[in-house]
């Protein structure tokens, strides 16, 4: 296992490193989008910045005018990307399971490293649903926050609070999970020992994911 240098910190390698890692394990074993887990995951880079993209439906029916098929692999900027494959290897049974018909409302997560904080943030965006604006946070709590942890991600609590600001990367507002408490919450889990970069998103996503709606799937390793 490979430990963090500055743990609970990461380096852009680090990260990078371990997303990788992440995303790979995810492609392995599968997940079932039926069973309310991801219906995309995705390492990309944009920007000269490493990200890991996770879609996953909402489960519930179109409350947009938009009610046509759309590639489920789509990106903000309409590329089409599948997992971390080249497109050169794209295989027939790929793209099938790359389109989703009908569309329906899901949320998109963007995992990025913080260069201020060292450690991961979450942004995400809220698509097809009944949104008054991008900046609709009543709807973030509707779709996405566990009842049970409404108060705990309104009073900040130990994974910071929810942010309307810009997106990093492609420049439009998003929601993120703010990571002030990210490290110490982070370095409480991981003690003595820390946490290997093997492990590390996935324990971070049991921290902070499952506040707004981001869990491991059902069949994770």
């Amino acid at each position: 296992m490979v430990q963090p240098d500055k743990f609970p910190f990461l380096s852009e390698a680090e990260f990078g490193f371990a997303s990788r890692l992440f995303v790979e394990k995810f492609e392995e074993v599968g997940w079932n989008p039926q069973a309310g887990d991801w219906e995309r995951l995705g390492l990309r880079r944009e920007r000269e910045q490493n990200y890991i993209l996770i879609r996953r439906n909402l489960g519930l029916s179109d409350t947009s005018k938009e009610s046509e098929a759309i590639p489920a692999t789509l990106s903000l900027h309409g590329e089409l990307d599948i997992a971390t494959k080249d497109q050169d290897d794209l295989d027939h049974e790929a793209l099938q399971r790359s389109y989703v018909s009908p569309a329906k409302p899901y949320v998109e997560y963007h995992i990025l490293l913080s260069p201020t904080y060292r450690v991961p943030v979450l942004y995400f965006f809220l698509r097809k649903t009944s949104l008054k604006s991008q900046a609709d946070l009543d709807a973030v709590y509707k779709f996405l926050v566990p009842p049970q942890l409404k108060t705990e991600v309104l009073n900040t609590g130990p994974i910071g609070g929810i942010t309307m600001g810009e997106h990093p990367i492609f420049d439009m507002p998003a929601f993120h999970v703010h990571p002030c408490n990210t490290a110490a919450a982070m370095e409480d889990l991981g003690g003595a020992q820390g946490i290997s970069l093997q492990n590390y998103l996935q324990i971070w996503i049991g921290l902070v994911g499952g506040h707004v709606g981001l869990s491991l799937p059902l069949s994770s390793p």
